[in-house]
This record gives structure tokens, sequence and C-alpha cells, in this order.
């Protein structure tokens, strides 16, 4: 006898016609854009890596799942939350709000592509790039805004300036999702370079090989939500060198010197930047305990102090003196790479 619809049902359907719905890109000519074509501003700000394996239809990883939840909830509160209280000020100020919501177009450069959530042209004429965020209270906003949400600036500005629009900074507006009044902007201005930069990084998406590329997730911790780390790993097995100390030219020769002299002085700044960051924690530490602070929150901090629970694990030599033996379950992982340097 089959079961009845019950609740978990319910969720998994609400998650199934929650991730059927796609947003679709317009460009300026009305027709739909691929954006397998090109690379997006918001692809552009993270791993290259991953964005060259995304444009060659590169399989994902086997279990790994899309999820949209974040940019749904982003473009919720943006079309039906946001642009309108938008569209309310340019009236009231006597300015006029272009490309939002419905109106919104994707621009196309080349291999590189953004879609501004808005312009905003105020009555003295000045022209001002409008991103909209949203963010989860727990997350860390740096007054300065977060370093992948200006990259999409400089694109997205990059872009309209070549469209004909005189645009010179992004106002980039974050929004509490929790506390809508918690609205918090920050003001980008365009940098001509990194723009240029960005196009750079738009052909090598399509151009380059996985290997001629950095692993830039791995310096961003974006790996543990990449989709391609499976071809990504391969990739580096594949081109993994085989000469031991050859016959360098000199011009190589003075490359790979330049580079280990850049980590030997990165690995210095590194060892005392550690050593100053855990000094000054362990003085939290005393301070907090002193005072008898848990938690504080300041206007753009907040420092908590607790007790963490042990982790469990299982006791390996225990188990074998038990007689269970466990190589039957021991699984190994793919193999990868590893660069050892040593300083004489």
């Amino acid at each position: 006898m089959a079961q009845p619809f019950n609740h978990n049902d319910l969720k998994a359907h609400l998650l199934d016609k929650m991730n059927e719905s796609e947003k679709v890109f317009v460009r300026k000519d009305g027709g739909i854009h691929d954006r397998s074509t090109t690379a997006g501003a918001s692809e552009l700000s993270g791993c290259i890596r991953a964005v060259l394996f995304s444009k060659n239809g590169t399989k994902k990883d086997s279990g790994y799942r899309d999820s949209r939840g974040y940019a749904l909830r982003g473009d919720t509160l943006e079309n039906h939350f946001v642009v309108p209280l938008l569209r309310s000020v340019a009236d009231a100020l006597g300015a006029e709000l272009r490309f939002a919501g419905d109106e919104q177009r994707t621009l196309v450069s080349g291999r590189l592509s953004a879609t501004p959530d808005a312009i905003l042209i105020l009555p003295d004429g000045r022209v001002i790039n409008i991103e909209i965020k949203t963010f989860d209270p727990r997350a860390n906003i740096p007054l300065s805004g977060k370093s992948n949400h200006r990259i999409q600036n400089q694109i997205q500005m990059g872009l309209l300036r070549e469209e004909g629009f005189d645009v010179d900074q992004t106002w980039l507006i974050y929004l509490n999702c929790s506390n809508f009044e918690d609205i918090r902007i920050v003001e980008v201005d365009f940098d001509p370079e990194a723009f240029v930069y960005m196009k750079v990084r738009a052909e090598q998406a399509f151009t380059a090989a996985p290997h001629e590329v950095p692993a830039e997730g791995a310096m961003t911790d974006e790996c543990k939500y990449c989709a391609y780390t499976e071809a990504c790993g391969q990739a580096v097995r594949n081109s993994m060198p085989s000469q031991k100390n050859p016959d360098l030219p000199v011009s190589q020769v003075a490359t790979l010197e330049e580079l280990v002299s850049k980590l030997r002085e990165h690995d210095v700044i590194q060892t005392e930047s550690k050593r100053l960051v855990t000094e000054v924690k362990e003085a939290l530490k005393i301070f907090l305990r002193e005072n008898d602070v848990k938690n504080y929150r300041g206007d753009d901090y907040e420092v908590s102090y607790s007790t963490v629970a042990g982790r469990e694990s299982l006791d390996r030599k225990a188990l074998e003196a038990a007689g269970i033996e466990l190589s039957p379950y021991l699984k190994r992982s793919d193999d990868s790479d590893r660069l050892t340097v040593k300083f004489s």
C-alpha cells in the first residue's frame, strides 16, 4: 500500500519547483542571452579554472547538486522590495531609474558580459551604477564591500561606459535579509585597468587549458562548493611534470628564482603575521575572561568566546586490539599535487 503524502514529500516538491525556475537574461536587442557564450561578471569574480570548466561543458562532480536558494532570495528581495523602493525614491528626487527589475538588460562585449541591477540618473546628470546584494546577518561585510562584488561592479561600469553611459561610480547596496532597515551602501569608483584585466580573464575562460590557469578557489575556500573538483584534480594529475633537475634556459631560471624569492618573502611575512594574530587573540581571550564577557557587539564587529565540544573519532588502535579488521573499509582519496620549497 502506498504511503500517504507527507511533509517530506511537500519539501521535495517545493525544492523541485523552486529550482525549475531560471532567470532569463535579455540583451539590449530584446533577444535571450546564452550565458554559455560569455563569462559573466559574477563568474569572473570567482575561480578562473571553474569558469573555464563551466564554459567548456565539463561534466560536473558526481553527486553535485545545483542550488539556487541564495540567488532566489536575492532576486526576490531585489525585484519585489528594493526596486519598487528605488523607483519611489527616484521619483521623489526627480531622478530616473533605468534597467531595473523587468527592464534589466545583459550587456555583452566579446567574451565578457554583465547584467547591472539598475542605473540611477541623478538630476545633476550623474549616472550611478546600482548593485543590490542581500546578506545574512551573521555574515561579515567589510566596510569597503566584498572584493568579489567590487569586481562585478568594475565589469558592470566598464560595459555601461562602452554603451555610452558616463558611469564613474557604483553604489553597492547591502540589505540585511533579516532586518530590512539595516542598509549599508558602499561607493565603488571605476578602475579602467581592472576592467581591461577582466576582459583578459573572460578570454582566458574560453581559450586556456585548465593547468595553465591558477586554482584560485584553493585560495578562497571556493573548492568546497565547486562543481568541478573531480575534473580539476584530473587536469592537474594529467599535467604533472616528469623531469628532475633539467637544464633550463637562463631566462627560465631567472623566472623560477624570482618566484622562489617572492615565496620566501611572503613566507616570512605570513609566519610573522600568524604569530601576531595569535598574540592578539590570546590578549582578547584574557580580556574576555577577566571581564566576564561571553559576547559583545560593536558598531562593525562582534566578539564571542565559548566552549567548543570535543570531536568524536574512532580509536583505531582499540578497534584493531578488539580484532576488528578495518582495511576492507578504508578508502583512498584521489592523488593530488604537492609543492615543496626548501630555503637554505
